[in-house]
């Protein structure tokens, strides 16, 4: 176990595992956000998606924003559900009671997953009536970059404060960009190229 990302024997053993595959979640969740802005993001890359792939765009983006949704919210989970314990930030915040910051740190992540919540009970995890059905005057709000950025943002300030209560090092959630969606648009452009569809 100790070659994963995340695995620091200086952490305490009872937090050891718990703290590891909460990097690895977050790692997972920051891989995915860059691969979706860096396929999205630029306008022209979009509108040459959109010619030519309009539906495999619609598919693609659907399932992107629902597994970035349910990243963020599995990491905001409550730290029991239905008799089933939960990995989420609330257990490993409960068992740092003496890293100062932590918990007003916590709660500004709890409340920036909120918009994320919403749309995971009622739209990704749940189909609920009202919302699909326009039967409710409440409309669920719009999830924006900087919204997703926030949360990753706290999320990362999070671990890294409880591991470098423990130790000296500090985590670095990058994604790497071999084989991302930069190399998958730079092959669409050629494949047009090669039929004369673009310059």
């Amino acid at each position: 176990m100790n070659d994963r990302f995340g695995f620091e024997n200086a952490i305490p053993q009872n937090l050891r595992e718990s703290f590891m595959w909460l990097c690895q979640d977050l790692a997972d969740l920051v891989t995915t956000w860059d691969f979706y802005k860096d396929l999205f993001e630029n306008k022209q890359d979009r509108d040459l998606l959109e010619k030519y792939l309009l539906f495999s765009v619609f598919i693609i983006e659907e399932a992107l924003m629902v597994s970035i949704t349910m990243a963020i919210c599995r990491l905001n989970d409550p730290e029991e559900q239905q008799k089933n314990r939960n990995l989420s930030f609330e257990v490993l915040v409960k068992e740092c009671p003496d890293i100062q910051g932590l918990d007003d740190l916590y709660k500004n992540f709890k409340n920036a997953c909120e918009p994320f919540s919403l749309h995971r009970n009622k739209r990704f995890g749940h189909r609920d009536r009202k919302t699909i059905l326009g039967d409710t005057d409440e409309t669920l709000p719009n999830i924006r970059k900087k919204e997703i950025e926030e949360v990753i943002d706290l999320a990362t300030q999070i671990l890294n404060l409880v591991g470098s209560y423990f130790s000296e090092y500090e985590w670095c959630f990058v994604s790497s960009s071999c084989g991302g969606a930069k190399t998958l648009l730079y092959w669409f452009k050629k494949g047009l190229e090669s039929r004369h569809l673009i310059n």
